[in-house]
C-alpha cells in the first residue's frame, strides 16, 4: 500500500516522465496493487507493470533459495 502511495510524488521528484518506466517501478516496488494502479492510469504500458512484478517473484524465490542454505 505505502509502495503505491508513495510512488507518484517519488517519481514526479525523480522526474521520471516516460509511462513504460513508471509502470515498471509500480510493478516492482508495489507488486500487484501497483499494476492495478498502472492499469488505471497508463493501460498501454501495463505489461512492464506485470513484468516487474513477475521478475521480483522470481528474483526473490532464487535470492531465498541461496540464503536457505546459510540459514
Amino acid at each position: 500500500m505505502l509502495g503505491t502511495l508513495f510512488a507518484g510524488p517519488v517519481l514526479r521528484l525523480l522526474r521520471l516522465d516516460d509511462a513504460t518506466t513508471r509502470s515498471f517501478a509500480l510493478g516492482l516496488v508495489a507488486h500487484a496493487i501497483g499494476t492495478a494502479r498502472a492499469l488505471q492510469t497508463h493501460p498501454g504500458s501495463v505489461a512492464f507493470a506485470a513484468l516487474a512484478m513477475g521478475l521480483n517473484g522470481v528474483c526473490t524465490a532464487l535470492v531465498i533459495a541461496l540464503l536457505a542454505r546459510w540459514l
